[in-house]
C-alpha cells in the first residue's frame, strides 16, 4: 500500500491526495458529523494551497467534535 499523500500529476504539479483522509473519516466519524460531511465533499486531489486554506476549518470542526 502506498502511503504517500502528495502526488505529481502528468504536468509535474504536486497535489494532495485526499482519498486516505476520506477513508479514515468514513471509518471513524459518525454520519451527520459536520467534519465528515465537509471532508467527504472535497475533491480527491487538492492543490497544496487549497489544502492549507481548508485546514483551519477542518481543525475547528474537529475541535468542536472533540468537545461533544
Amino acid at each position: 500500500m502506498d502511503l504517500t499523500c502528495v502526488r505529481e500529476n502528468a504536468g509535474g504539479r504536486k497535489r494532495v491526495d485526499m482519498r486516505r483522509l476520506k477513508k479514515f473519516v468514513r471509518e471513524r466519524f459518525r454520519e451527520g458529523s459536520p467534519l465528515r460531511e465537509v471532508i467527504l465533499q472535497e475533491k480527491d486531489f487538492l492543490e497544496p494551497n487549497e489544502f492549507l486554506y481548508r485546514l483551519p476549518v477542518w481543525l475547528s470542526l474537529l475541535n468542536n467534535y472533540a468537545d461533544q
